[in-house]
């Protein structure tokens, strides 16, 4: 399997001309995972052609805004576009009360679940894993708690060269033993 990284946007603080504030896309087997969402992703994601609505996990480092106020309009999108998967959210603590605030505040429901994932920012630890991929948060020095992220490709079971079963008269159980 492939791993491909897209950085949607590098700068800090505030966009720049020609850079928007901090957004990468890590893909895996065709599979895109959003880390951090700051203003704009939304337009990034649309140039680098980027599926979002294929999107199922979003990591967020930290709570500074241009890492994560992006986002509100991301899932607002996903709502409007008729999302009924759920999204998966890991972040720092704070998040949660962030998110209910807005969807309270603005009077919006989101059609699909969302899970928030709040995140110790103090442990090395896996935080997702799917059948394929590990997902770790890295502890960070930042004044706010900050992680960052490992995506590790696990180590897929060994297969026998097929060629060599007839010549060892290998059983379906032996096969099986052997691997």
């Amino acid at each position: 399997m492939d791993f491909s990284f897209t950085v949607l946007g590098c700068s800090a603080a505030m966009p720049a001309f020609g850079r928007n504030v901090s957004a990468h896309i890590v893909q895996y087997d065709h599979q895109p995972y959003l880390v951090d969402c700051g203003e704009g992703t939304q337009i990034q994601l649309q140039k680098s052609q980027v599926a979002y609505s294929k999107i199922k996990q979003i990591f967020i480092s930290h709570l500074h805004g241009d890492h994560y106020f992006g986002l509100f309009g991301l899932l607002t999108s996903f709502g409007l576009t008729g999302r009924q998967e759920q999204l998966e959210i890991f972040a720092p603590p704070g998040l949660t009360e962030v998110l209910e605030s807005v969807v309270r505040i603005s009077d919006n429901t989101l059609p699909y679940p969302l899970v928030i994932h709040e995140i110790d920012s103090t442990k090395f630890a896996v935080i997702w894993e799917g059948p394929a991929l590990k997902v770790f948060s890295i502890p960070l020095q930042h004044r706010i708690p900050c992680n960052g992220f490992l995506f590790v490709e696990k180590q897929r079971s060994l297969n026998i060269i097929a060629e060599v079963i007839p010549r060892y008269n290998l059983s379906f159980e032996d096969i099986k033993k052997i691997k």
